[in-house]
């Protein structure tokens, strides 16, 4: 190669360096964020206009002309279905009439555009991102309504996710949370004395369980049973036992809960009994029940102790 006089010929090695020298992070990150950008542009543009489409999703009412790679790189459940031979990997159409269009159509919005617009979509589209195994659109949803969490609706979420969704754990973990930081007020609602004996039980012997005194939990879980006594009375142990009655003083007990005289729950009056009126064993008491919640002020607690 013929160089000009008074120049130099710059190793490859060399202009690669000083270019990262100048480039920033920032630079860096605009660059792969305009990448992103030109791909979602180009699958937008390519669904719109039905350019390269090799195989189309069958509604009720419509057609939807997609791709194979595109559909695949976000969805196992297509992945599967293109790969391992099954029948549809080799047809043009794929039947898909038991979802409604407009679903089916925001599904593929957001595969092809990365979009959900609404907290309503996200509701909608959750059967789908699970039933499609769509990971990335499973994460938004779960998310979207995990932030939405309120005492209107953590009940019927957290059922819904358990019951019909099993692997919605973040979803399931954020409504649990929501509840035992929220006791006090999820406790007064129409939904408590609807939990499932499991649910509550799981929610008073958890050790994040946010409540004003034991006496509140202690009424709380009283009133649950009696919104069912018949169907709920043969529980009695297996949910009170969870309740720490050696820090309820005996006078509130024998005035305020009704079920102090029932057999199944002696043990854990007498129990209670023997601690409240020998203030010399507590040190040496050895019950879950006798401790202190985390959630409790321990100087309060130990000045309730000392009324006995």
């Amino acid at each position: 190669m013929i160089m000009a006089e008074g120049t130099s010929e710059k190793s490859s090695a060399t202009v690669e360096k000083e270019v990262q020298d100048k480039l920033s992070d920032s630079d860096v990150e605009f660059i792969g964020q305009k990448h992103h950008s030109v791909l979602i542009d180009g699958f937008s543009t390519f669904l719109q206009n039905g350019q390269f489409c090799d195989v189309t999703l069958v509604t009720k009412q419509q057609r939807f002309p997609c791709h194979k790679v595109i559909l695949s790189s976000f969805s196992a459940f297509f992945k599967s279905m293109f790969t391992i031979g099954m029948k549809e990997s080799e047809q043009d159409e794929i039947n898909l009439g038991v979802f409604e269009d407009n679903l089916i159509k925001k599904m593929l919005d957001f595969i092809y555009n990365g979009k959900v617009t609404s907290v309503g979509d996200t509701v909608d589209l959750l059967p789908l991102a699970v039933y499609f195994q769509i990971e990335s659109l499973q994460a938004i949803c779960e998310q979207t309504l995990s932030n939405a969490i309120n005492l209107d609706n953590v009940c019927s979420l957290w059922k819904t996710s358990k019951e019909d969704f099993p692997q919605l754990t973040n979803l399931q973990c954020a409504c649990q949370s929501y509840v035992l930081q929220n006791f006090c007020k999820f406790a007064k609602t129409a939904d408590f004395l609807e939990l499932e004996s499991q649910d509550l039980i799981c929610l008073i012997s958890h050790q994040k369980l946010k409540a004003s005194t034991e006496a509140f939990v202690c009424m709380a879980v009283t009133k649950w049973f009696q919104f069912n006594l018949t169907e709920r009375k043969e529980l009695l142990y297996e949910v009170f036992h969870n309740v720490h009655f050696p820090l309820l003083k005996m006078q509130f007990i024998e005035e305020k809960f009704p079920f102090f005289q029932e057999t199944a729950l002696q043990s854990l009056m007498d129990e209670t009994r023997s601690f409240s009126e020998n203030l010399g064993i507590q040190a040496d008491f050895h019950s879950v029940r006798s401790e202190f919640r985390p959630c409790y002020d321990r100087e309060k607690v130990l000045v309730v102790l000392g009324l006995f």
